[in-house]
């Protein structure tokens, strides 16, 4: 994290001594500077902190207005904090109510989203017998995320991986003690911290990258102004050129053309256009009840539950060629669903356009993940920021949002 807001604070001098230089922002430095907050906003929704992760999102729309990551990250963000707030007040009423079922559930949501959260501390000992499970369930989770941190070099020696070894060692003593809420709760803690190691690694290279990408761009060229211009010296002043004849050499004759046909240049070369590597980056599918859901404790009932998948063809990317973005849509409810209606934005370096959308399956299936549409396009060079957002509503009223950026450079 230190090496991400040194990368900020870079960019951030150079924006800000070429403002001093000039009148125009430099579009170069400031699009480096929103890609950087953009991994820090990230960074803090993984990490799951979720106000600050709202206030990046806020200064990255400050210098690119409607930035569709930075809108998605902090939808995110606002809906976590929403269903925090909605799951505590709903476990402890449950408590109240001697109902220890869905009392566990809501505060097995609060651990997935804040595993810090008072509350489990507060609820510990009346659902610990509800927690058996899951305590062996968060270890595995746990181990998982372990494993997958050791595989990247240097993960190992993060701070926060040392967090989670100790973790760990909480955990299991709660698990002897057969303390299954702190068990989970510490158990997924630990999960968090080595998740954090992994992808402090991970953008390691990135922030180099953008560091040596800032030092590289060189600053804007501007005229002097009101520079004194004196009188044209005169002859008396005027220094004396010895001029010697230049030695002759000897030229091929050059070929007449013929009479009445002009003379053309060669054609210049033909240059092919180069494919540009593109990773595509999925957010995470949201579900919005229908106007008419039945009311829960944990709030309106949402029945289906699924995800948008996206595929980009061909690949790599190549400017001025067409390609495709596929849409899936995976049914993991019980229920079929219906798509009443499907819109997409498709948002290039700042401009939204609004392409037509034909819905090619309507129908999803239990279990199953039709291709819904197919949005055509042609790849622009000089493309620095690509996303597009699906949202689709169902004939229950029910409607599904996700989106689908470009990983900067």
């Amino acid at each position: 994290m230190v090496g991400i807001l040194a990368v900020v604070g870079v960019l951030g001098y150079g924006i800000i001594t070429r403002q001093q230089k000039g009148p125009t922002q430099d579009p170069v430095l400031i699009n480096l500077l929103v890609d950087t907050k953009l991994d820090l906003a990230r960074r803090d929704l993984e990490d799951k902190n979720y106000r600050r992760a709202i206030e990046q999102s806020g200064q990255i729309l400050t210098l690119s207005a409607n930035n569709p990551e930075a809108l998605g990250i902090r939808e995110q963000a606002q809906g976590a904090i929403r269903e925090i707030e909605t799951s505590v007040t709903a476990a402890r009423e449950a408590v109240a109510r001697g109902d220890s079922t869905q009392a566990a559930t809501a505060v097995e949501r609060v651990m997935t989203l804040d595993p810090k959260n008072p509350v489990v501390a507060e609820l510990s000992s009346q659902l610990n017998a509800n927690f058996s499970k899951r305590a062996t369930d968060a270890r595995s989770e746990m181990e998982k995320a372990r494993k997958l941190a050791e595989e990247k070099e240097g993960a190992k020696e993060d701070t926060a991986f040392a967090e989670g070894t100790k973790f760990v060692e909480a955990a299991a003593k709660n698990l002897g003690d057969r303390e299954f809420t702190a068990a989970t709760q510490t158990f997924l803690q630990a999960r968090d911290a080595f998740d954090r190691a992994r992808r402090a690694i991970e953008v390691k290279e990135r922030e180099a990258a953008r560091a040596a990408k800032a030092a590289a761009t060189p600053a804007p060229v501007t005229a002097p102004t009101n520079v004194a211009v004196g009188p044209p010296p005169t002859a008396s002043v005027l220094p004396t050129i010895n001029l010697r004849p230049l030695p002759t050499a000897t030229l091929p004759a050059a070929t007449p053309a013929p009479i009445g046909v002009p003379t053309t240049a060669p054609p210049p070369p033909v240059v092919a256009p180069v494919a540009e590597a593109r990773e595509f980056l999925p957010g995470r599918t949201r579900v919005t009840p229908a106007p008419d859901a039945k009311d829960t404790p944990f709030g309106k009932l949402i029945l289906f539950t699924g995800k948008f998948e996206f595929e980009v063809t061909p690949s790599p990317l190549t400017p001025g060629a067409p390609y495709r973005v596929r849409i899936f849509l995976k049914n993991e409810s019980k229920d079929d669903a219906k798509l009443d209606t499907l819109t997409v934005k498709i948002a290039r370096n700042g401009e939204t356009t609004t392409p037509p959308v034909r819905v090619s399956e309507d129908d999803v299936r239990v279990g199953q993940r039709p291709l819904v549409a197919e949005i055509p396009g042609t790849w622009v060079a000089g493309t620095t920021a690509w996303a597009i957002d699906v949202e689709a509503l169902s004939k229950k009223g029910e409607r599904f949002r996700s989106y689908l950026t470009m990983k900067q450079p």
